[in-house]
């Protein structure tokens, strides 16, 4: 039970910088202010990241959570957030 909590805990961290990124909500160094809080919804060291995969699991999520201002939010992103992703990888290598 204790570790159910404790990842649904990090699923929703996850999920929430991955939004805050996607979004320009935040910058990187505003998300993450050490390595422990670096956590995201997609796997860094993928080359062939899924942009649309990852939307629409976030999407998924925040429906879960009935948090659906950000749901709207992710509907919007255009080819310039596929583009801020894309930098952002290149910038964290």
């Amino acid at each position: 039970m204790i570790q159910d909590n404790y990842n649904s805990e990090l699923l929703d961290i996850a999920m929430e910088n991955t939004y805050l990124l996607l979004t320009d909500k935040n910058k990187f160094h505003e998300t993450f202010h050490d390595v422990d809080q670096f956590i995201v919804a997609f796997d860094l060291e993928k080359t062939n990241v899924n942009f649309n995969k990852i939307v629409q699991n976030l999407i998924e999520h925040f429906i879960e959570k009935e948090e659906y201002e950000k749901c709207a939010e992710l509907v919007k992103l255009t080819g310039e957030s596929k583009n801020n992703l894309l930098q952002f990888l290149k910038n964290i290598e």
